[in-house]
């Protein structure tokens, strides 16, 4: 009601200055619009300080110059392409007009489009569409998916996803018991994916635990210091040739060489087979002093971290079962990709396989390559078909649907035991497609009630609650065949 109304009044105006001989917004008034040019600048930049990439996560705005008349008004949406004007995704203003592009590793090149509505003072509407060249994403991700791989001769053969373009090196620092020595792996600016570095100056003489850093040095960017991506760390046993070590441990009870975990059997029994021929799991008695003999000078690792889960913590690091994205802020509640990346370094565990990286993407909303691994080994479902909500924070259920998913995939032929054998007062609120989930963690010891008997199934767990979910796992299910 109030354009047609300011539209009206514009228009008897017009008729009036018409009348009297004068022109009204120069010669094209009336004329149809079109939009002629486009240009990037950084929010607070002057007016010509244009750019010719954006980064994701620092504000730009779009200003574009148009043909209309002086007295046309106009209105615009704004849209970018991340396939190169097959599809357009919605950009909407901030404060001061402010655009962001998202931080994700596949996000690196866009086009812009303004699809701009004009109405004249005199003279039909009219609406146009620019679409900009293509322009460059910078993308400011740490590094994720770390792991360590003995290898036969001694060596260490470190692999990561690289989700930056801006890096100009890694610097890898490795700690050990000849101290701390720092490589450089140069030559990644621009790229992003799949990235290896094998550490040929390990001992060659003993079995070594080694604590690997792996930080990306954006220096020929300037970011804000939020941007500024952390480093992930992981943790190794290498397999010296020459340290003379049987392969064969002669014992009562097997013991898994580099695995930690130390079954001890029931009375007569020889060999695992079941779940009911181990009397009990521990780790092994050393575990923890090795992971302390190395992390003493990586500090960090576990700060924030709760006193009371500290030695399950050391336990995980130690065994493999942690993630770089989950080693630190222990007390937040861990997200559903956060705990996709634990679910797939515990399949890993199980089976003793690695995964090949999948950088496919099978939600829209994510490009986690744990998540699109998970989901596509059947280990997790999306929100959606097309949606998978990465950030949402992961219900106590979820995790352990997730969990049983694992095993059940890791250890296809194993008979797990998946019935009621304990109620909580709260058992009546799980979801029926929970309920042998739920019951295989609280058979296996996996997972506990809390406060009041409950077992809380729609609630949410921290970062550290979640990682012992899955040493507990881990340790319940690794030697069952």
């Amino acid at each position: 009601m109030y354009r047609l109304w300011k539209k009206t009044s514009l228009l008897l105006t017009a008729s009036a200055l018409l009348l009297t001989g004068v022109t009204v917004g120069g010669s094209r008034a009336g004329a149809e619009a079109n939009i002629y040019s486009m240009t990037l600048k950084l929010t607070g930049g002057v007016w010509n300080d244009w750019i010719s990439y954006v980064t994701a996560e620092i504000p730009f705005v779009i200003t574009y110059n148009t043909t209309k008349a002086v007295s046309t008004t106009s209105d615009d949406a704004l849209f970018y392409s991340r396939d190169n004007g097959v599809s357009w995704i919605s950009l909407t203003r901030g404060e001061g007009g402010a655009l962001t592009l998202p931080i994700d590793p596949s996000l690196t090149s866009v086009r812009f489009r303004i699809h701009a509505w004009f109405d004249p003072l005199v003279g039909s509407n009219s609406e146009d569409d620019f679409i900009s060249q293509p322009y460059p994403v910078k993308q400011p991700g740490g590094p994720t998916d770390v792991k360590a791989t003995a290898n036969a001769n001694g060596s260490v053969t470190l692999t990561w996803l690289d989700n930056s373009n801006m890096e100009s090196r890694y610097d890898i620092t490795r700690t050990g018991p000849d101290g701390k020595k720092t490589f450089t792996l140069a030559g990644k600016t621009d790229s992003i994916g799949q990235v290896s570095y094998t550490d040929t100056q390990t001992s060659t003489t003993q079995d070594t635990w080694y604590v690997y850093q792996i930080k990306p040095i954006i220096d020929q960017y300037a970011i804000p210091e939020y941007l500024i991506p952390g480093e992930a760390v992981t943790i190794v046993e290498t397999s010296a040739p020459l340290s003379g070590i049987n392969d064969i441990v002669k014992t009562d009870t097997p013991l898994l060489k580099g695995s930690g975990i130390q079954p001890i059997l029931k009375p007569g029994k020889t060999k695992v087979n079941i779940l009911d021929d181990i009397a009990q799991i521990k780790v092994s008695s050393d575990l923890i002093s090795k992971v302390d003999g190395v992390i003493t000078n990586v500090p960090d690792i576990f700060a924030g971290a709760s006193s009371w889960a500290l030695p399950e913590l050391k336990q995980a690091f130690g065994l493999g079962l942690t993630t770089s994205e989950t080693l630190s802020k222990y007390s937040e509640a861990i997200t559903r990709e956060d705990f996709a990346g634990l679910a797939v370094r515990l399949y890993e565990k199980l089976t003793g396989k690695t995964l090949a990286p999948d950088y496919n993407p099978v939600f829209k909303d994510t490009n986690n390559m744990q998540v699109n691994q998970a989901y596509r080994l059947g280990i997790v479902n999306g929100l959606t078909n097309d949606t998978f909500g990465p950030k949402n924070p992961i219900t106590r259920q979820e995790m352990s649907v997730m969990l049983l998913r694992t095993v059940k995939l890791a250890k296809p032929g194993v008979a797990l035991d998946t019935t009621m054998k304990t109620t909580f007062n709260d058992s009546g609120s799980i979801s029926s497609w929970a309920g042998d989930a739920m019951n295989f963690v609280v058979n296996y010891g996996i997972m506990n009630g809390i406060a009041g008997n409950k077992l809380d199934p729609h609630g949410n767990t921290t970062r550290e609650q979640a990682i012992l979910l899955s040493l507990r796992t881990y340790l319940a299910t690794a030697l069952l065949k």
